[in-house]
């Protein structure tokens, strides 16, 4: 099996498994709906403890001092939404972005496992998770 053959098995097999953030996670919780720009959003600067959210123009869209709401909304904005429903206690904030990483790198870790088994050179996994991450515009922040 090739690169390419590889990236597109992982891609696929993604694609039929990850969990939807946050419409997945989110259940029978108290939220509020945040209204987004529909526009790719990135971590920006830290300020004395809040954290900043922008696009990549760098115009601020979200200011939050709870690192788990800021990746929440980053998780939340992968497909680009107008809104997203955001839990309005910080604990199960905490909890749902915990569990979706956890679901991520477990994924890096069955890939991991499956591209030593098919290339006897390690020395590329990274760019190859990378690029499968990237085409599904998956990050871990």
């Amino acid at each position: 099996m090739d690169e390419k053959d590889f990236k597109t098995k992982w891609i696929e097999k993604i694609k039929g498994s990850l969990r939807s953030f946050s419409k997945d996670f989110i259940s029978e919780i108290p939220t509020q709906k945040l209204l987004l720009p529909c526009k790719t959003l990135v971590s920006g600067c830290e300020f004395f403890g809040s954290y900043e959210i922008a696009d990549l123009d760098s115009k601020v869209y979200f200011r939050t001092e709870n690192k788990y709401k800021l990746k929440y909304i980053l998780y939340a904005n992968r497909d680009l939404p107008a809104f997203i429903n955001i839990p309005i206690d910080e604990a199960v904030c905490k909890k749902i972005v915990t569990d979706y990483e956890q679901d991520l790198k477990e994924i890096l870790t069955s890939m991991e496992s499956d591209y030593k088994k098919v290339s006897p050179s390690y020395k590329t996994f990274n760019e190859i998770s990378n690029s499968v991450f990237n085409s599904l515009n998956l990050h871990l922040y």
